[in-house]
């Protein structure tokens, strides 16, 4: 998977293609939210149409980045495989022109043309006039091209969280989209585990691997989970003493459904699609960041998974010290974005610090500090 994007919300310019389980960081403000809300938006136009996108994302209103050319259009590109997906969105006055810009090519080879404003267009070789869907729809249903179905696939499986709705997950409610994987605010995270721990062979016993590496985090807290017959689940502390000696959930800990969430998002992602998680480290103790990443790894490598964190923690970046390449920097200033941590300092010399040491030191992904913060001396060692 790539993104590129232009001119939208905060990122002026990014181009990414991460994979494993690796870390998008930076300052506050630095983009690192609407890079992941960059995905989203895509697979929200691909699914519902580009209205829709516009008011998930909070309006047409400084959709564009400040700063940018008076006539420049907001552009976002998702390639998967040998298939590239590009949008290029007219802003007009505080709001977008409903005639956006769409293409899609394969291998070179364009299969679907929009031009921006205008009210025609070219499938394959075919004029068309502009419908009131996406034109990748109009070629899904269309033409039934096979060479985008892997694009059609991993764009409906990309799951992006950036915020956990605490209260909703507290009042359990069944998701639209269903109840076989997280829906993006996690309000569904009980008739999920539910509905795994109820069909665990048809669901890869994904339940029986989320308690497992939960207990794993939180020792003294879970010893397990049943639902009762109205829906609601009930945690069994670590020192629960009989059958009855359960806590409903509302009064469990949050740092512990704020695990379930994680373990539960990536548990529930397909095969080789993507996973992103904002703010991964919110209520968790350093044990069970610990924990809780060892066991992101070992299912993504099992089940060829990218999985993305965004992060302040100095304890979630200490956890890659050994593999900076994984650590993707929104570097103010920096001509690429995102770059890669051992591109962007030498590697012999992040080989001697912990990466959460360098990060609360300044030396990477913080907004420009004061001159009597940094010597030269320091500066140059790390570049």
């Amino acid at each position: 998977m790539r993104l590129r994007v232009r001119n939208f919300r905060k990122l002026a310019s990014l181009d990414w293609a991460p994979s494993g389980v690796c870390l998008l960081v930076g300052p506050n403000g630095a983009g690192k939210t609407t890079a992941l809300r960059a995905l989203q938006f895509m697979q929200t136009v691909w699914r519902r149409g580009m209205s829709h996108a516009i008011r998930l994302s909070g309006g047409a209103r400084a959709m564009r980045t400040r700063g940018a050319a008076i006539d420049a259009p907001v552009e976002l590109e998702l390639a998967e495989g040998e298939v590239t997906w590009s949008l290029k969105l007219i802003v007009e006055g505080d709001g977008l022109h409903p005639y956006y810009g769409e293409r899609v090519q394969s291998s070179g080879e364009i299969l679907l043309n929009i031009p921006g404003l205008s009210p025609t267009y070219l499938l394959m070789d075919t004029k068309r006039g502009r419908e009131d869907r996406p034109g990748i729809e109009t070629l899904r249903t269309v033409t039934q091209d096979t060479r985008i179905e892997a694009l059609n696939t991993f764009l409906s499986q990309i799951r992006v969280h950036t915020g956990w709705w605490i209260p909703d997950v507290l009042r359990p409610e069944s998701a639209e989209e269903g109840n076989k994987t997280l829906n993006s605010s996690g309000r569904n995270l009980i008739p999920v585990l539910q509905s795994w721990k109820a069909a665990p062979r048809r669901n890869r016993d994904q339940f029986a691997w989320v308690l497992k590496q939960a207990i794993r985090a939180f020792p003294d807290v879970l010893a397990d989970i049943e639902f009762a017959e109205d829906g609601s689940a009930l945690l069994f502390p670590a020192d629960s003493r009989s059958a009855d000696d359960t806590l409903p959930l509302h009064l469990a800990p949050d740092g512990l459904i704020r695990g379930l969430l994680v373990l539960t998002a990536v548990a529930g992602a397909p095969d080789g699609s993507v996973v992103a998680i904002d703010d991964v480290e919110e209520a968790l103790h350093p044990y069970a960041i610990r924990s809780i990443l060892e066991s992101v790894r070992e299912w993504s490598d099992e089940h060829d998974l990218t999985v993305i964190f965004t992060t302040h923690s100095p304890i979630v970046m200490n956890e890659f010290s050994s593999e900076p390449d994984r650590v993707f920097v929104l570097e103010p200033n920096a001509a690429k974005k995102p770059i890669a941590l051992d591109k962007l300092k030498n590697p012999d010399w992040l080989a001697m610090f912990s990466l959460g040491e360098l990060y609360d030191r300044m030396k990477f992904a913080s907004p420009p500090p004061p001159a009597q913060a940094l010597t030269d001396g320091d500066e140059r060692g790390g570049r």
